[in-house]
């Protein structure tokens, strides 16, 4: 069994098996729907990201942008002075001096820990709320909210497993 590889979109590779014994570019156009189908199923469990170290919990939510439930996060009362960082790459994106009880249940933030750490952008027209994601690797972190009453503001709202947190140098637990 050879296999195919597809473009899908910019930098994105689709892999399906090809029973015929050739492996040759093929475009969307070339394919029917049911195909097209199962060569995203089939990419989707040879995602590189699922072999990179994450837990099956990361991974769901850093990939596939999932969610923890609320108030079940290791972050979430944590106030101890240092970096939070993405887990999917170990990009600093957080401070701890932005970190505030939201009271939603999710690590929340006033600000990311500077102007390009994070990319926030929308999932749909319908949702009232935004995306955030790491800038270096792409990978989900939480939620963006524009309207906090707490600080007249912004506010990130962050999954825990989403994170890795950092120390300064030099402190002791």
């Amino acid at each position: 069994m050879t296999v195919l590889f597809r473009y899908v979109s910019a930098m994105m590779l689709t892999v399906f098996p090809m029973l015929n014994g050739t492996a040759e570019i093929v475009s969307s156009q070339q394919l029917p729907p049911q195909a097209e189908s199962k060569a995203h199923s089939f990419a989707s469990m040879y995602d590189p990201w699922m072999y990179a170290g994450l837990s099956p919990e990361r991974y769901c939510i850093l990939r596939k942008q999932g969610t923890e439930r609320p108030f079940t996060g290791r972050y979430l009362y944590h106030n101890i002075p240092g970096t939070y960082r993405c887990a999917g790459c170990g990009l600093p994106v957080f401070s701890s001096e932005a970190k505030y009880d939201a009271g939603t249940g999710w690590p929340s933030f006033k600000r990311p820990i500077n102007g390009s750490a994070v990319i926030v952008r929308s999932y749909s027209p319908q949702r009232s709320y935004t995306e955030v994601v790491c800038s270096q690797c792409d990978c989900h972190l939480g939620d963006h909210f524009d309207n906090d009453p707490k600080t007249n503001g912004e506010r990130f709202c962050i999954n825990s497993l989403a994170l890795d947190f950092a120390p300064p140098p030099g402190t002791r637990f």
